[in-house]
């Protein structure tokens, strides 16, 4: 039970608290390559995260000008980004969306 609680408390344990002032050049140099690549990460991230978010945007899009109506009614169904196949609507309600992994 104890190898529990260590477990958990490592997740939120703090950051240590570092006096900049009293690191060389060559520490500073070390610190900033650091928070460059993890700024870098982090950007990086936002900007997957937009182009998912304007994905799933153009998909809402998308699937609000169905018309129920048009049940049956044939349609171009993206099977890659550059193949599709011709296929009927059985039902405009039901729909796929892929969120990836």
């Amino acid at each position: 039970m104890s190898s529990s609680k260590s477990s958990t408390s490592s997740l939120t344990q703090q950051p240590t608290v570092v006096d900049i002032n009293s690191l060389t050049i060559e520490e500073l140099s070390g610190l900033q390559q650091q928070l460059s690549a993890e700024l870098s990460f982090f950007n990086e991230s936002l900007n997957e995260l937009r182009s998912v978010s304007n994905r799933f945007g153009r998909c809402q899009v998308t699937l609000d000008s169905i018309n129920p109506e048009e049940k049956n009614k044939k349609a171009l169904i993206p099977l890659s980004e550059s193949v599709y196949i011709e296929a009927k609507v059985l039902d405009p309600d039901k729909y796929l969306v892929e969120i990836g992994a």
